[in-house]
């Protein structure tokens, strides 16, 4: 998400390409990813954590995007490792206090099994607790005329893109190239992508299956000679949907 101030995003993914997979505890590290809510486990209203996105930076600062009207994420505060007995047992744990308090206001624990459960709480008492899912697990390589750029993609709630190319990651395609896709979850085996393209304005929309037997990859090209041209990429996932956007020249 490009909401957070780019020097934040940066050094997260500096962080998070240095460090290793699993933290000094018992469970892996779940910091330097974007997350949805997977599952409610306890909650006063469970309807208000759908459209809700959790960001753990490098840092271990606690970020919230609570509307979807401009996917701004307000930070919460920095998560401090608690408990590294738990090791033992395959689990880490964070927590956030309360100002000039020991009361526990935020706590996250992640186990050995790649569960991340992220809790609220209020005076020792549980307003809600609910397991994490990563939305930052596509990533899309584009190759055109000698250069290659690497874009992490953006992650919407169904229907909710405001449809401003300018908040999405971008690419260009320079006459021909390629636009390839790289995903954390091994068990997809299919994509399916809604094309959008735009000369002067003009949509023309096509789907584009791919599977993983034939690649993950498109052959892209300038659709004609002249005019302002780029396209949307929407590709459906759980209950959103990745956006990216290629300018084409």
């Amino acid at each position: 998400m490009k909401r957070i101030l780019a020097i934040i995003l940066l050094a997260t993914i500096f962080l998070s390409g240095c460090s290793s997979d699993t933290s000094q505890a018992g469970g892996p590290d779940p910091f330097g990813h974007i997350y949805r809510v997977a599952e409610t486990l306890v909650s006063e209203d469970p309807s208000g954590q759908e459209r809700i996105l959790i960001h753990l930076d490098g840092f271990h600062n606690l970020w919230i995007m609570e509307d979807t009207a401009t996917y701004d994420f307000i930070r919460i505060g920095e998560f401090k490792e608690s408990k590294p007995e738990l090791e033992e047992m395959g689990e880490s744990r964070w927590i956030i206090t309360e100002e000039d308090t020991d009361t526990i206001a935020y706590e996250l624990t992640a186990d050995e099994t790649g569960a991340v459960v992220f809790t609220q709480l209020q005076e020792n008492t549980v307003l809600q607790s609910c397991r994490l899912a990563r939305v930052d697990m596509l990533s899309v390589n584009v190759s055109s005329a000698g250069t290659r750029e690497f874009l992490e993609t953006d992650w919407y709630f169904t229907d909710t893109f405001s449809g401003d190319r300018l908040q999405l990651s971008s690419g260009t395609i320079h006459r021909k190239g390629k636009i390839g896709f790289s995903l954390e979850d091994e068990s997809i085996d299919t994509l399916t992508i809604t094309e959008a393209y735009y000369t002067d304005g003009n949509p023309e929309y096509s789907e584009i299956r791919l599977t993983k037997e034939t690649g993950f990859h498109i052959d892209a090209a300038t659709k004609y000679d002249t005019g302002v041209q780029y396209a949307l990429y929407q590709i459906p996932y759980e209950n959103g949907e990745f956006i990216f956007y290629i300018k084409y020249d």
